[in-house]
């Protein structure tokens, strides 16, 4: 493989990476909107404890 592909490969990979962490972030937010709105809680309230459950589950890293 020539260095020109495993660019073009790298470049392909990071696009697919940005794409799917754009979809996760809108995934998340329309969950805490949903909750928050069923619940009567503020968005803000929601998001936080979310925020605080990944951390205690070592995924809070991501977030940051």
């Amino acid at each position: 493989m020539s260095d020109d592909a495993v660019i073009r490969a790298v470049r392909a990979a990071a696009r697919l990476t940005v794409y799917w962490r754009k979809k996760q972030i809108a995934v998340l937010g329309g969950a805490i909107l949903l909750v928050a709105r069923q619940t009567g809680v503020q968005p803000m309230a929601v998001l936080h404890e979310v925020m605080e459950w990944l951390e205690k589950n070592g995924k809070g890293a991501e977030l940051r």
